[in-house]
């Protein structure tokens, strides 16, 4: 991935007012982020989107995921969203597992998504009730 190029996508994903991010820091530095807002899926009303979910690859299996997924959750129902959506590198298990594990499943929407010459990613979307996720 070409690093000026996805270094403006976050900018832009940042500039967005109802962008949220939260970090988990230790001992002085970010070491995973969460980014997320309103979703922006003409098929799905009333939901919430997890744009980005990051943990250093040293400090996986943790719980630093799992929290900010649950943060990301709560500030998701407090804006009044009742279903939860995002997408996965289909070749991800480790991703997979993870969603799958906080009760999210594919939908069965796939698109593939260019980020940069010959860099193509095949994404599933990911998708639960806001409800089903315990607090």
């Amino acid at each position: 991935m070409d690093e000026a190029t996805r270094t403006q996508q976050w900018r832009e994903r940042l500039a967005v007012a109802t962008t949220r991010v939260f970090l988990a820091e230790r001992e002085g530095r970010v070491v995973g982020f969460c980014a997320h807002g309103p979703c922006h899926h003409a098929d799905l009303t009333s939901a919430w989107e997890i744009y980005g979910l990051h943990v250093s690859p040293e400090l996986r299996g943790g719980g630093i995921g799992s929290r900010l997924f649950a943060a990301a959750c709560e500030h998701g129902r407090h804006a009044g969203a009742g279903v939860l959506a995002l997408w996965v590198v289909k070749s991800n298990g480790a991703a997979r597992r993870f969603y799958e594990s906080k009760f999210m499943q594919p939908d069965g929407i796939e698109k593939q998504r260019e980020l940069g010459p010959d860099v193509v990613l095949h994404e599933v979307r990911y998708r639960m009730e806001l409800a089903a996720q315990p607090r």
